[in-house]
């Protein structure tokens, strides 16, 4: 009778102590590890390598991320802000001194640009929520066929430049 009495406290205790932990460690989450298409933070790894081996006896392994360019890692990710799809940037400045990336969407369009401070992640987002986002950082997703789609996709890319900034 006894062990009957203790193992029934015991799940009692267990019922009501799970669903704390549960909530506790959700509550607050900004993110999760797991996301669906478009969700997450994608490297847009379409730089040329920096350094390119001829060496014959390679080991051969999954190709490297080229998503760096001149110290600054860039990620993308799709989305919707006010019903329009867009790509969201993250750049991630690791240089010891502050960066102007710049780009242009076509031959004939201004040139587009963003200061990143050094050793500082500045993330597209529609709304500005807090210090490290930006609506600088929002492009409006490309139209056309395929083909056209990356003959612009390859021009955005070549036309991207990362310079230093003098104070």
């Amino acid at each position: 009778m006894k062990n009957k009495k203790g193992l029934v406290i015991a799940i009692l205790l267990a019922i009501m102590i799970t669903p704390q932990f549960s909530f506790s460690q959700a509550a607050n989450r900004e993110t999760t590890a797991a996301h669906g298409y478009g969700e997450s933070w994608m490297p847009i790894n379409k730089f040329k390598n920096p350094s390119s081996s001829t060496e014959t006896n390679a080991k051969v392994g999954p190709a490297p991320l080229i998503n760096i360019l001149n110290g600054v890692s860039f990620y993308v990710k799709n989305t919707k802000c006010n019903t329009v799809n867009v790509a969201l940037l993250k750049l991630i400045n690791t240089n010891n001194y502050p960066v102007k990336v710049s780009w242009k969407m076509a031959p004939e369009s201004p040139v587009s640009f963003v200061e990143v401070p050094a050793r500082y992640t500045s993330e597209g987002a529609c709304a500005k929520t807090k210090k490290t986002e930006t609506t600088d950082l929002v492009i409006e997703l490309l139209s056309g066929t395929a083909a056209e789609k990356a003959k612009k996709k390859r021009y955005i890319l070549s036309s991207i430049t990362v310079t230093q900034v003098k104070k």
